[in-house]
């Protein structure tokens, strides 16, 4: 029998794992409990305007490797839109415009020249931003994995005004979480890996569709073709294990599916309430895990008022503001469309639908003066689940792809060291996922191990 293995979950960790497994040539199953892939990283249609919004806008780095890998092997990284170098436009509450645009400069050097022409920064904020890079670069502070982002900050003797227009909005926008609460080793790893490296790791993108129509369809059609099986609207209950391994997911429908191996790509949340029997105390610690949320406000305007296709806010509730009709080059929103997005988002979420949007209006004509017209449609949607939250315990718990069992593996974005919750770590655990998966299959499937197992049963 050829090795089969079930994925379960289809977000971009096992898109990413299951795709990678059918390149590979092994026959996958994957069960997904919803009818649309793309897990918390998707798109749901306006009830009144028909047209498609995200559960939370994403950006992408050049330095989003596993990503793109997964992307090129279906066929439609194309649809990812990369800008030259790193621009990001801002505008504040009082009415100003500035933008960080760092020059296509290797490592560090580009991000200092950016940071030290920024215009919402003052001299005092951008010296002191120099000397904590250079701290960092040279490890003057060890240990960050004990410490929130405040409190490096702190050690680093950063300014008001550089966390105001450089940390702040970089610690909400990659970690979904506040400086306060965020661990400093999570966003050291953000700087390692995202903004420090080669120039071209530095470049923003974004899709140019909504997120269901990034990849789902070919993925689908990729592994029809190589025989795999997309089973949706299946809900797993658990599994049944013999020894140290995995033998059987069990269905809420009743039915019990027989596996080689699995891996299993959901979110945290749902891992903890159908993790295996024998895995409960190993992963104990996971249960205090909290979860930080990601709001997004989703509005029609009569005509457009913005000139960038995205805008980070200063001073203000909201953080960002996307122009999806400039994003989506596909005539997939209409003109005037936008999304407001707030992470970290709790302090938020006992407020109705019609009080936030009234907020969003406030910021709004706070950082764009010349917007006079009122939405003519509104919509709000929650991720409240959106991403673990990275604190320093939260962090240092991260568990790895391999578990105690020696046919299960993990996936997510909550998986594997030394990225926080993103796509990019999704990508990479669901990756890393399958090569385990594929080699235990080798071993298991090499003829010496035929040869053995038939011996042991006569």
């Amino acid at each position: 029998m050829r090795p089969h293995v079930v994925v379960i979950g289809g977000g971009f960790a096992g898109a990413a794992a299951a795709s990678a497994l059918t390149e590979a040539g092994v026959p996958v199953t994957l069960i997904e409990q919803r009818s649309t892939l793309g897990g918390r990283a998707s798109s749901l249609k306006d009830g009144v305007t028909k047209e498609e919004v995200d559960n939370g806008q994403h950006f992408f780095l050049g330095s989003y490797r596993e990503t793109r890998r997964f992307l090129r092997r279906l066929k439609v990284e194309d649809r990812l839109k990369f800008f030259p170098s790193l621009r990001i436009p801002f505008a504040s509450a009082q009415g100003r415009r500035s933008e960080l645009r760092c020059p296509s400069l290797p490592y560090s050097w580009g991000l200092a020249a950016g940071l030290l022409r920024h215009q919402e920064l003052l001299f005092r904020d951008r010296w002191s931003l120099s000397r904590g890079f250079v701290s960092f670069r040279l490890r003057k502070i060890e240990n960050l994995a004990d410490l929130t982002v405040s409190q490096w900050l702190d050690r680093l003797r950063q300014t008001p005004g550089a966390r105001r227009a450089f940390w702040t909005p970089l610690c909400l926008a990659t970690l979904n979480e506040h400086p306060d609460a965020a661990c400093a080793e999570a966003l050291s790893s953000v700087l390692r890996q995202g903004f420090l490296g080669p120039s071209s790791d530095r470049r923003l993108g974004h899709s140019t569709v909504g997120l269901s129509k990034l990849w789902a369809m070919e993925f689908k059609a990729y592994l029809k073709r190589q025989e795999g099986v997309i089973s949706h609207q299946q809900k797993v209950t658990g599994f049944r294990v013999s020894g140290s391994r995995v033998e059987k997911v069990l269905l809420e429908s009743g039915e019990e599916v027989d596996v080689g191996t699995v891996i299993c790509a959901v979110p945290l949340a749902s891992f903890m309430k159908i993790r295996p029997e024998g895995l409960r105390d190993h992963y104990r610690e996971l249960e205090t895990e909290t979860h930080s949320s990601i709001l997004s406000i989703h509005l029609w305007f009569p005509r457009p008022f913005m000139d960038e296709p995205f805008v980070g806010l200063l001073d203000t509730n909201v953080q960002w503001v996307f122009d999806r009709h400039k994003m989506w080059e596909n005539g997939g929103a209409s003109p005037g469309s936008v999304t407001l997005v707030i992470s970290g988002a709790a302090a938020f979420e006992k407020m109705t639908s019609e009080e936030l949007v009234e907020m969003a209006m406030k910021d709004l004509r706070k950082c764009f003066p010349l917007l006079k017209d009122d939405p003519i449609h509104a919509s709000v949607t929650w991720e409240k689940q959106a991403t673990p939250s990275p604190s320093p315990d939260g962090w240092k718990r991260r568990p790895s792809v391999a578990t105690p069992l020696e046919n299960f593996f993990l996936a997510g974005d909550w998986v594997g060291p030394g990225l926080p919750a993103t796509i990019e770590a999704a990508c990479r655990s669901g990756h890393q996922a399958a090569k385990l998966a594929q080699a235990f299959f080798e071993k298991a499937a090499s003829p010496q191990n035929i040869t053995m197992t038939g011996v042991g049963t006569c």
